[in-house]
């Protein structure tokens, strides 16, 4: 069901994997830095 989801989507809006990947990365990227730079300033 989640592949056929995945799919469709993919179809429609056309993301990949590795698309996917890369933003999820980015948003680790940046709330990592974010609670970094919190913590520096401490």
């Amino acid at each position: 069901m989640l592949l056929f989801a995945y799919l469709m989507a993919s179809m429609v809006w056309g993301t990949t994997l590795s698309g996917l990947a890369r933003r999820l990365q980015e948003k680790l990227e940046s709330t990592i830095e974010h609670n970094l730079r919190q913590w520096m300033q401490l």
